[in-house]
C-alpha cells in the first residue's frame, strides 16, 4: 500500500497555481516559487516515463537541487519541506527525506501526507513499531483522512493485526478512499485470514472497477487455481 508520490506533489502546486501575477519587485513568494519546481519535476518526471523520441530522456533528479535551495530560502515553508521529502524519497534518498519530515513535523505536528510517507520510509527501514504509533496517533488527530486510514491499515496488515487492517479499510472506503484499492487490499486481508471466497469477491470488484490493475487480475487467477 503505497504512497504515490507524484499526485502528492501536484497538489503542493494547486493554491499557488491559482493566484495571479505579481510586480518583479514583490518579494518573491514560496507558494509561487514552489509551483513552478513542482511543474518543472512533473513535466520531467513525464518525460521520463514517455519519451518525445530516442534522443537523450532527461533525468528529473538534476532538479532537486532547486526544490533544496527553495528550502534555504524559505525554511519554515511547510509546502516547501514537505516536497523535499517527497522529492529524496523518490529519488532513494530516506534519510534525507526523514530530515525534512523532521523539520516539517516540528512546525507543524499534524500532517496527514507527512506522516504517511514517514511511515513508509519506516516501513521500508523495518520499523512497523514507530510508522504504527505515528498514523495511530495522525488518524486520532485526523480521524477523517482516508490516506491515513489506507496507511495504518497497510501497516497493521504487515503487523499480523488483519482485522485490524479490515476495519481502517472500511473506515477508508466511507472517507472516499479508491474503491478499486480498498477492495484489492480487503482480498489481500481475506486472502490472509483464509477467507478464500471473500478475497476472490473482493479482487473481482477491483478488477471491475479498475480493468487495468494486474496484482488484483493475478491475485484472482491465483485463487481459481487454489479452489479448483
Amino acid at each position: 500500500m503505497t504512497v504515490v508520490v507524484s499526485r502528492a506533489l501536484a497538489v503542493l502546486c494547486l493554491g499557488a497555481a491559482l493566484s495571479g501575477c505579481v510586480a518583479a519587485d514583490v518579494p518573491r513568494d514560496p507558494d509561487r516559487e514552489l509551483a513552478r519546481c513542482v511543474e518543472a519535476w512533473e513535466e520531467a518526471k513525464e518525460e521520463q516515463a514517455q519519451p518525445k523520441d530516442r534522443g537523450e530522456v532527461p533525468d528529473p533528479t538534476h532538479l532537486q537541487g532547486r526544490f533544496e535551495r527553495l528550502a534555504l530560502e524559505f525554511p519554515e515553508h511547510e509546502g516547501t519541506l514537505y516536497a523535499n521529502a517527497v522529492v529524496a524519497s523518490d529519488t532513494g534518498q530516506p534519510v534525507k527525506a526523514q530530515q525534512y519530515l523532521d523539520r516539517l513535523f516540528q512546525r507543524q505536528p499534524v500532517h496527514p501526507e507527512g506522516a504517511v510517507l514517514r511511515a513508509r520510509l519506516a516501513v521500508h527501514d523495518g520499523n512497523l513499531p514507530f510508522a504504527r504509533r505515528l498514523l495511530e496517533r495522525q488518524v486520532t488527530l485526523v480521524p477523517d483522512h482516508p490516506g491515513l486510514r489506507e496507511a495504518l491499515a497497510g501497516v497493521l496488515f504487515l503487523d499480523g493485526d488483519l482485522r485490524a487492517a479490515r476495519a481502517e479499510l472500511v473506515i477508508a472506503a466511507r472517507l472516499g478512499a479508491p474503491a478499486w484499492r480498498v477492495a484489492y487490499h480487503l482480498g489481500l486481508v481475506a486472502e490472509g485470514l483464509g477467507e478464500l471466497d471473500e478475497a476472490a469477491r473482493h479482487y473481482q470488484a477491483a478488477v471491475e472497477k479498475n480493468p487495468s490493475h494486474e496484482p488484483a487480475r493475478a491475485r484472482l487467477i491465483g485463487l481459481s487455481a487454489r479452489r479448483s
